[in-house]
């Protein structure tokens, strides 16, 4: 445990203007969205996993989809191994699958403040295909969000109860989801924001959590950054888009062409 909490605070105090952690006003997963990952290191080879909220999904039985923001970490960490895990529970996790690569968009800068950069994306390839979850899907065409209005979206993420603590006392919660607003949809990012009209709504979401189109497995964002520290639930935060013509032609040149329809 001691050895998780010192990891995951340490990647907080790396991205602080960037990343998010975990989501508030959400309810327990079950095993509705499996397919939400947690990327595990092992510091030193023959040591525990250690797995961080967030941190991916699965788009293919061998193939994940996560965040660039996370490889200047991992570049600085230095872990004997990479792997993920497909748990509900990610405090000692009953499989982790090692990964083969993980290949972040080298058109992302690490000390890029612009929230809307669309390439704030990396995929991740495991030595072994992951058996009986079903991948998310991702968006049919390019441009998808742009076809119509889509204001509400599901998030899919490890929980957060509260804000207060962290990241001295940061909470390993169990798979979560809620429905939250879409408050302004830009180039490169869905952008969310507090909404009167939805006090209670779901807020933030750990770095590569999964936003998917309501009521389907589709994801159309994955978690990149929020903004405001103090109060919880009260500055903007937002997800990549990956119906975009960066994040597909970053995609298309790790995934299966049949995964990125025209």
């Amino acid at each position: 445990m001691r050895g998780m909490l010192k990891l995951t605070c340490s990647l907080v105090f790396l991205f602080t203007s960037t990343v998010s952690f975990g989501a508030i006003n959400t309810v327990p997963d079950g095993n509705r969205h499996p397919a939400l990952a947690s990327t595990c290191i092992q510091a030193v080879e023959g040591d525990p996993w250690s797995c961080l909220p967030g941190s991916g999904f699965l788009v293919a039985p061998q193939i994940a989809i996560a965040v660039a923001h996370a490889c200047p970490w991992l570049d600085s960490v230095k872990p004997a191994h990479i792997g993920m895990t497909f748990d509900e529970k990610i405090i000692s996790p009953s499989r982790v699958y090692e990964v083969d690569q993980f290949i972040c968009d080298p058109l992302f800068s690490a000390d890029n403040t612009d929230v809307q950069d669309p390439h704030d994306l990396a995929v991740v390839t495991l030595k072994e295909p992951v058996v009986g979850i079903r991948p998310f899907k991702l968006p049919p065409r390019l441009g998808f969000l742009d076809k119509g209005n889509v204001p509400y979206l599901t998030l899919v993420d490890r929980g957060l109860t509260t804000l207060v603590g962290w990241p001295d006392f940061p909470v390993m919660g169990d798979r979560r989801y809620g429905t939250l607003v879409m408050s302004d949809l830009r180039s490169g990012a869905i952008m969310l924001s507090p909404d009167n009209k939805h006090p209670v709504q779901v807020c933030y979401g750990a770095s590569a959590s999964a936003a998917l189109f309501t009521n389907t497995d589709m994801v159309v964002g994955v978690g990149s950054w929020f903004s405001d520290w103090t109060a919880e639930c009260q500055g903007p935060y937002g997800f990549t888009r990956l119906d975009t013509i960066q994040a597909r032609n970053f995609l298309q040149a790790y995934l299966p062409p049949e995964l990125l329809p025209n």
